[in-house]
């Protein structure tokens, strides 16, 4: 690309006509070359995201696996031979496309597990057959709604997967409800009394139905793990046994800023995490914990060492109080609309601030982080210990 001649100087010189006209046309070569580029530039990213574009439309309507897989391989030698520019450019595309890690996950566990294959029904006539081609399909839709879920677990963590499906509504107006054992009952219309649901409830027969036979309570809670914050409904489910008959849903799901201090928790611990954000946990013990700290901010206190004896690695605080604004700048929460519950990894320290008081800070050794009493990273000590004496 030619580059623009300096500026002549100003002044009486009998060259400086000719200079001018030079420079002049020096930077209307330059200009064209750089609106040239440009086009050239602009044309690339339109063919770059023209082909991906293509190329996944290519994938939705392939007929068969191979096929797919050739037109992934495809995809991603295309997307390796591109400049970075260009590979920049069509990010939006691959983040949804077959080529994301996402769709990468999806195709492992498929692999793995294939989803349940629709029973063949009996033809023939007979209310015993007619009986038994029902039960077969009941037990499909559980079976593919249960795989469904285990492929959302596999690809995002069971804080992204759909409550288990526990309620089908049949065509003949029957409903198949299955407890957590697995067991599956058959409820006549009169058994459903949806008419007396719909004026209990005020919500319509036919919106129970397409909910799942949940009811929504209208109470909601939130979490905050892994650089995710999900929000969740709580529903009543009227159908299933009565100690089933609480639990939630998932309405939103939110990325949060990302820290170098992001690190996963125990599986055992998010349960408790999830359970917790609920107005009436589903798991008993959690349900009985929930309910002691609520009753003082003393025994709030005794909740959280029985919690911390289940989970060593970790400290807890307890906030008793309406959901406030700033909770959600808490990297690890769990909370409805009283109470909020804090896991903070480590122990509690001193360090000194500027006055040689000493601030009170949380310390994990194994990760060398100093966390503050709300779960929020401070640094590795050396970094916190500098902070403190600032202050």
């Amino acid at each position: 690309m030619p580059v623009p001649a300096l500026r002549p100087p100003s002044g009486p010189d009998p060259g400086l006509s000719m200079l001018t006209d030079i420079y002049n046309a020096d930077m209307k070569r330059y200009d064209a070359d750089i609106k040239r580029y440009d086009a050239q530039r602009q044309e690339a990213h339109n063919r770059a995201k023209a082909t991906v574009s293509s190329l996944i439309s290519s994938y939705n309507s392939a007929k068969s696996q191979a096929l797919q897989e050739d037109i992934i391989n495809s995809m991603k030698t295309y997307q390796n031979s591109l400049p970075a520019d260009l590979k920049k450019a069509i990010e939006p595309y691959i983040a949804h496309g077959p080529t994301s890690e996402m769709a990468n996950k999806r195709r492992e566990f498929l692999s793995q597990f294939p989803p349940p294959q629709r029973p063949t029904l009996n033809e023939a006539s007979g209310e015993a057959v007619e009986a038994e081609n029902k039960a077969m399909m009941i037990r499909y839709k559980f079976a593919s709604a249960d795989h469904n879920r285990a492929m959302q677990i596999f690809m995002g963590g069971e804080a992204m997967a759909p409550e288990k499906l526990s309620f089908i509504y049949n065509p003949d107006g029957t409903a198949a409800i299955r407890n957590k054992d697995g067991m599956i009952n058959i409820l006549s219309q009169q058994d459903l009394d949806l008419k007396t649901l719909e004026e209990k409830y005020n919500i319509p027969a036919k919106d129970i139905i397409l909910n799942g036979g949940v009811i929504p309570t209208g109470k909601t809670g939130f979490m905050q793990v892994n650089g995710r914050k999900i929000t969740t409904e709580d529903i009543y489910k009227p159908f299933a046994p009565e100690d089933e008959r609480y639990g939630s849903r998932i309405t939103n799901v939110e990325s949060m800023p990302k820290s170098q201090w992001d690190f996963s928790h125990p599986a055992k611990l998010v349960n408790t995490m999830m359970q917790w954000k609920m107005d009436k946990p589903d798991d008993k013990a959690i349900r009985e914990l929930k309910e002691r700290a609520l009753k003082s901010s003393t025994e709030a206190q005794t909740v959280a060492v029985d919690l911390k004896a289940m989970f060593p690695q970790y400290s807890f605080n307890i906030v008793r109080a309406k959901r406030q604004p700033w909770w959600s700048y808490i990297p690890f929460l769990s909370a409805d609309d009283n109470v909020a519950l804090i896991p903070i990894r480590g122990e509690p320290i001193g360090l000194p601030d500027s006055q040689g008081k000493m601030m009170k800070v949380w310390y994990d050794a194994d990760l060398d982080l100093v966390s503050n009493k709300w779960g929020i990273p401070l640094g590795n000590y050396q970094a916190a210990s500098v902070k403190m004496l600032a202050k």
